[in-house]
């Protein structure tokens, strides 16, 4: 399944399978494998962590040709079994065979499961809600959401200002920027945030500790600002959120909150800043 490498080529493009657990590639399978059941783990959790009034968790189980449940071995099974104690309300899952659509090979027939419930509410997606309040504008606003989501994500490794190039390579290697063009743009705006400000040029070259996007787990809640720079020496720590969009009040409480967070673990100086990358302007938050 190897390919030879091209003279400057660094990457070789292997399709997924299971022959590659006994091939050559084992070990890069093994890996990615494990790589993407962590992701999907962490995207579990981000989906089942994230409600605010309700959560509606549906899964389906296999049917046999009797209308019985079948033997269910993904996570969906472990999920409804769990959700069945006292502290959540969980529906009976019902069986209902539909005509015609019985399997002579395997014995399944289709069927639908679901939970009885009248708790439901309609919950608008984010892209329906932008459309209702901005019609066509909102196909640019969504442009920009996912650039703002981008940029974060490249600042998230982005731990000195001479790593940024390093940096939009790696992302352009993997497809997540899709053109030279495209990254030269992220380049202008990313790199605008060190040029002709020597606050934030200071903590994008000297030697602080460096906290991204690290999880600060306090009063039973998670909070994860997007940067936190520590001066060993003075026990000073300084905290950085990024904003790609327009102003909202709740940005200058977020901040706050890191704050006094990162007093309360014993810095003996804290200081919040928030930068809006489409103005290049940096705004420091009282404490």
């Amino acid at each position: 399944m190897a390919r030879e490498l091209e003279a400057g080529n660094d990457f070789v493009p292997i399709q997924d399978g299971a022959e590659m657990e006994n091939s050559a590639y084992h070990d890069e399978y093994e890996a990615e494998h494990l790589n993407m059941r962590v992701d999907n783990l962490n995207m579990l959790y981000v989906a089942l962590t994230r409600a605010e009034d309700n959560l509606y968790v549906s899964t389906a189980y296999p049917v046999t040709s009797k209308g019985l449940m079948g033997t269910c071995n993904h996570v969906g099974r472990y999920m409804m079994d769990w959700l069945e104690a006292d502290e959540y309300e969980a529906g009976e899952p019902v069986i209902k065979p539909q005509k015609n659509n019985t399997s002579a090979t395997t014995g399944l027939c289709q069927s639908e499961l679901w939970a009885d419930s009248s708790q439901v509410r309609f919950v608008q997606s984010q892209e329906g809600a932008l459309y209702t309040d901005y019609g066509d504008e909102a196909y640019r606003r969504l442009a920009r959401i996912d650039e703002g989501l981008l940029c974060h994500e490249i600042f998230a490794h982005l731990r000195k200002a001479e790593d940024l190039d390093e940096v939009l390579d790696m992302f352009r290697s993997r497809g997540t920027i899709e053109s030279e063009a495209q990254r030269m743009e992220l380049r202008n705006l990313i790199s605008s945030a060190w040029e002709g400000n020597d606050r934030m040029r200071d903590w994008f070259t000297a030697p602080w500790i460096l906290k991204l996007e690290e999880a600060i787990y306090i009063d039973h809640r998670e909070l994860r600002p997007d940067r936190v720079m520590i001066n060993p020496d003075t026990n000073e720590a300084v905290v950085l959120d990024y904003k790609f969009g327009g102003w909202e009040d709740k940005y200058i409480q977020q901040v706050r909150e890191y704050m006094t967070a990162l007093k309360r673990m014993g810095y003996a100086s804290v200081k919040g800043y928030l930068w809006f990358a489409r103005k290049n302007k940096l705004m420091s938050v009282n404490g």
